[in-house]
């Protein structure tokens, strides 16, 4: 994946799909762009960027706004996931685009 955009509809808080995930496998050192927005308030839907180490949930990014956008460099070689979770009793669509960019030094 050297780009990837689309919407999702997140369903209301606590019904099935109100939670997106994508997994984005990184080599060390590329760079992940990302962009995401929905037409909701502020807080209705929560942003995180993170990783798993065994159990241990390493936050890389988060955030609530409406409008989320970022570049993150992975430290390691591994899966990174974008989440967006629904914290409101009404559907919210979200619109996201990422772009994989490889290493300064490939």
């Amino acid at each position: 994946m050297a780009r990837k955009a689309g919407t999702v509809s997140l369903a209301p808080r606590k019904v099935k799909g109100w939670v997106h995930e994508l997994r984005v496998p990184l080599a060390v050192g590329e760079t992940l762009r990302y962009e995401a927005r929905h037409d909701r308030d502020g807080g209705d839907v929560e942003f995180n960027l993170h990783s798993h180490q065994g159990a241990k949930v390493t936050y890389h990014a988060r955030a609530a706004e409406s409008v989320v956008a970022g570049a993150f460099v992975a430290p390691w070689a591994g899966d990174f996931y974008l989440m967006w979770e629904n914290t409101s009793e009404r559907s919210v669509p979200v619109t996201y685009a990422l772009e994989r960019l490889p290493s300064a030094g490939r």
